[in-house]
């Protein structure tokens, strides 16, 4: 299948990932959900304040699937790689609805690294390479 679209996206499962289907044929399906949360800073309380979070549908096929069932559970930080598939359905009352989800190619489980300060952010300045002889 050739994808023209593709997807990166960190953030925490919010629920444990759930087998949706299972055979012997096409191996397993499984679903999970990733929050993706956008944050402003408040220059009062000097504080990062969650502004809107996102709820990305994602799913994942075959030996993924098998791999996301066993290492994964509600809370980890995940990073997903995939493609964008879009969708309408009609609901009970015949209004079609819109939907969309990622269809992962890769999963990974994210580690956050400590820093050495308390909400530092690094500048250019830090990784500036100083010149020797005026070069």
């Amino acid at each position: 299948m050739i994808v023209r679209n593709h997807v990166i996206i960190t953030g925490n499962l919010g629920a444990d990932p759930q087998i949706v289907h299972e055979s012997e044929k096409n191996g397993i399906v499984v679903r999970i959900s990733v929050a993706n949360s956008e944050y402003r800073y408040d220059q009062e309380s000097k504080e990062r304040q969650t502004t809107h979070v996102n709820w990305i549908p994602v799913t994942a096929f075959s030996g993924l699937a098998k791999r996301v069932s066993r290492s994964l559970k509600k809370g980890d930080l995940v990073t997903v790689t995939g493609a964008i598939r879009a969708s309408q359905y009609k609901d009970s009352l015949g209004k079609t609805l819109k939907a969309f989800e990622v269809i992962a190619t890769d999963i990974l489980k994210s580690e956050i690294l400590p820093s050495e300060g308390a909400g530092e952010v690094p500048s250019f300045d830090d990784f500036r390479e100083e010149t020797v002889g005026g070069v």
